[in-house]
């Protein structure tokens, strides 16, 4: 299970600021890392999840929120595909991730931008990871009042691999 802390800063802390920043931190096990968005508060209001954690924060000082449901899939084994199922207009390139609506059959659904890895390209195949690249990891999501300017994003870029 993954587990996402939300930390509220105070009532001084908020006066004038529109924006949250969402870091996103996981470990390797060689190093660590931290992946960083400013967005618009608005933008969390389509994920029930962190709707329910951030009326909660109203309360309290920190809610912890199961984020298992952004980083998925987790456990699949490995596919073969045929080399035509490669849909990209450029060569394949091994360990890199892929968005899986790259791969004819691995996405589900036309705009499914979960990351997949290829493991192998060999002659008329592919071999494809279809799993989450933080599957398996401990990951931390801080989210707090920031002044800097929003971006235009999605809250689930921070889990797009």
């Amino acid at each position: 299970m993954v587990q996402v802390a939300l930390r509220w800063c105070t009532l001084e802390q908020l006066n004038g600021m529109t924006a949250i920043e969402a870091s996103l931190t996981w470990s390797d096990g060689i190093a660590m890392h931290r992946d960083r968005v400013v967005m618009p508060a608005a933008a969390l209001n389509a994920h029930g999840v962190l709707v329910r954690a951030l009326n909660a924060l109203k309360t309290q000082a920190e809610v912890w929120v199961d984020a298992s449901g952004w980083i998925t899939p987790a456990g699949e084994e490995p596919r073969w595909l045929p080399a035509e199922a490669f849909r990209l207009r450029r060569l394949p390139v091994v360990g890199r991730f892929y968005p899986r609506l790259a791969f004819t059959g691995l996405a589900e659904g036309r705009h499914d931008l979960r990351p997949c890895r290829l493991l192998a390209r060999e002659a008329g195949g592919l071999r494809v990871d279809p799993n989450h690249p933080l599957a398996g990891r401990v990951v931390e999501l801080r989210l707090c009042w920031t002044a800097a300017e929003a971006a235009r994003t999605r809250f689930v870029q921070l889990f797009d691999g």
